[in-house]
């Protein structure tokens, strides 16, 4: 027996916008690291990242073009492809225009 998919709180926009995403790791201790991302959300968004970052860690990601930042919690890390990782980071406070766009909720 399948279990339904569960539904999106919002929908998923392929946007690349350049980011700043600062954070801590055992290798390094504090970093940050440019970088743009692949998809967006009204609660989130994708990036490939070359710094370690585990699942449930907070790190802050900085929008590059209104300079406005947010707390996120990693959600998801993805396999290596090449040097980089995709990692999916969930914003902590609502912030639907995080990317500058307005986007509808999923039913």
């Amino acid at each position: 027996m399948r279990l339904p998919k569960a539904s999106r709180r919002s929908t998923r926009v392929s946007l690349r916008v350049p980011v700043v995403v600062y954070g801590q790791n055992r290798s390094v201790g504090a970093f940050h690291e440019e970088t743009s991302t692949n998809l967006v959300s009204a609660h989130g968004g994708l990036v490939t990242l070359t710094a370690r970052v585990g699942v449930g860690q907070t790190v802050l990601v900085v929008n590059k073009v209104t300079q406005e930042e947010q707390q996120c919690r990693v959600v998801y890390v993805g396999p290596m492809e090449g040097p980089k990782k995709k990692v999916g980071f969930a914003l902590l406070r609502s912030g639907p225009n995080f990317w500058g766009l307005n986007f509808p909720l999923s039913i």
